[in-house]
């Protein structure tokens, strides 16, 4: 059985919306009944206020265009899901992968993702995609007119391979996720590994790096793994942060010890 069609694709296969290129978030939203006003924002990041079924959606002047096509889609999420409440969004708030589906954010990108990134769309054109790095998702990118790090979190959700995105800054890590196929005990490391090619990119010593293998230590705090490897591949954004492909290569670190344990206890 296929997978079911969410409220944002129904949105934009009620419009006869075919092609990447046919998503016009503007008019989404015209059609939607908010009107899209680009102006300055000292608060936020983006707003919406509405009355009735008419809205107004407040997109911030500073963005740049893919940025302000997210926060669009982002407030239209709000729009759909959250109506009759009011919101004012930080840039934290919007393409970060907030944990929490529960999370009115997290609720919002994942409708903006569908909107801007709809599967019925995303994966014909993933084809038959094998591995992810780092010119799969420039591809994407492309064809969507998305941010680098909102087409790695759909990319990581295609499962296409066990594979890990995650971001970094100074600080250290400021999100990431999983592809379904990757157990749930991986954690990438909160503070990056000098070792690590993402610790130079961060560091403006390099913009890009190729796949490249890598102790699964320096990635990892888990005991009983330093005889293990990934493969690693990052970038540095524009905002200076470190964009980070983690393909989890390793049989052993792709086993779910808990679905292991159980095939085991079947078996006797």
């Amino acid at each position: 059985m296929g997978r079911n069609l969410t409220r944002a694709e129904l949105h934009l296969m009620g419009l006869g919306i075919t092609e990447p290129k046919e998503i016009d978030v503007r008019a989404i939203a015209y059609d939607a009944g908010a009107a899209v006003r680009v102006r300055k924002l000292t608060r936020c990041e983006a707003r919406i206020v509405g009355v009735g079924d008419k809205a107004i959606i407040s997109i911030s002047e500073d963005s740049g265009f893919q940025r302000r096509r997210f926060s669009v889609a982002h407030e239209l999420g709000h729009w759909a899901l959250h109506r009759g409440r009011q919101f004012e969004c930080r840039a934290t708030d919007i393409d970060n992968a907030a944990n929490d589906p529960l999370n009115p954010e997290r609720q919002a990108d994942d409708y903006a993702a569908d909107l801007l990134m709809p599967w019925y769309l995303f994966m014909p054109l993933l084809g038959h995609a094998k591995h992810v790095d780092l010119a799969l998702l420039e591809h994407m990118q492309r064809s969507f007119d998305v941010s680098l790090p909102a087409t790695a979190i759909r990319v990581a959700e295609a499962n296409v391979e066990p594979v890990i995105v995650a971001c970094y800054d100074q600080t250290g890590r400021r999100w990431f996720n999983r592809s379904k196929d990757v157990p749930d005990r991986w954690f990438p490391v909160d503070q990056l590994d000098p070792d690590t090619y993402a610790a130079d990119v961060l560091a403006g010593k390099r913009a890009r790096t190729h796949m490249s293998p890598i102790g699964a230590d320096a990635w990892f705090d888990s005991e009983g793994i330093s005889e293990c490897e990934v493969k690693e591949q990052s970038i540095r954004l524009s905002d200076g942060k470190a964009l980070v492909i983690l393909r989890i290569v390793d049989e052993a670190m792709q086993e779910d010890y808990g679905r292991s344990s159980w095939r085991s206890k079947q078996r006797r």
